[in-house]
């Protein structure tokens, strides 16, 4: 199932700050995917700056979806999509950021390895 609910409600973009903040991290998020998609193809350094971003990216979006979250902005819609999609695998949040997690170091480790 693919996602359509935004992170947030329409009232928290009413700020050109928050907008433009979110669109960025939209931003970075799909060029990194894209990115992902050539991942075999990239040497040893290149495969672990790509994962520094990664994580980058995932602890930016921690940043904003707690804050939305505190200030009531996160859109209702939005978690329940997102459960439904992580119930659809069979796994919660704290799972799939366990699997994230490990196929990441796994990916790192890999990489390591070629350079040896």
């Amino acid at each position: 199932p693919r996602m359509s609910a935004p992170p947030v409600d329409a009232a928290a973009l009413e700020s050109d700050v928050v907008r433009a903040e979110l669109s960025r991290l939209e931003t970075d998020h799909r060029a990194l995917v894209d990115m992902g998609i050539r991942f075999g193809t990239f040497d040893p350094q290149d495969k672990s700056a790509l994962l520094d971003d990664v994580q980058s990216v995932e602890e930016r979006w921690d940043i904003v979806i707690a804050r939305f979250e505190l200030t009531g902005a996160l859109n209702p819609t939005f978690v329940e999509e997102s459960q439904r999609f992580l119930d659809g695998m069979g796994i919660g949040a704290g799972g799939f950021r366990d699997l994230l997690k490990s196929a990441h170091d796994r990916m790192r480790d890999a990489a390591e390895k070629e350079l040896l």
